[in-house]
């Protein structure tokens, strides 16, 4: 966006997404027609395995990489296991039920883990001063 402006920041990026959003499109409406197949849902099942343990992978090359301090680890730990109640262990008979899940999701444990990453930043400065 710095050599073509505001203009070519979303050219580029609709260039890189538009191309994934049409196939995906595309193997979608075809997929229905597909998935009562026995091999066909053989083969999905293998390939959730496989995204299961690439996305294990991630996470720990995550933590290895980003988590670098103790506050850091901390905020990576807790966010980790908010994701992990919210999937496995809300049942609709929690009494609190709406509002663990609503801070169970994905995007408020973003946007708590940003608001702590600040709050650790602005601390680590302030007691430098």
């Amino acid at each position: 966006s710095k050599q073509a402006g505001i203009l070519g920041g979303i050219s580029a990026t609709l260039g890189l997404v538009f191309p994934s959003l049409v196939i995906i499109t595309f193997i979608a409406a075809f997929l229905k027609n597909f998935t009562e197949i026995i091999w066909i849902k053989h083969a999905f099942n293998g390939i959730r395995a496989g995204v299961v343990a690439l996305i294990l992978s991630s996470v720990i090359k995550l933590f290895k990489n980003a988590a670098t301090d103790l506050p850091t680890r901390i905020i990576y730990i807790t966010a980790l296991v908010l994701a992990l109640i919210g999937e496995f262990l809300i049942s609709p008979s929690v009494p609190a039920y709406s509002i663990m899940k609503f801070i169970c999701s994905p995007a408020i444990i973003v946007i708590l883990g940003g608001v702590a990453g600040v709050c650790v930043r602005t601390a680590k400065e302030a007691l430098k001063k």
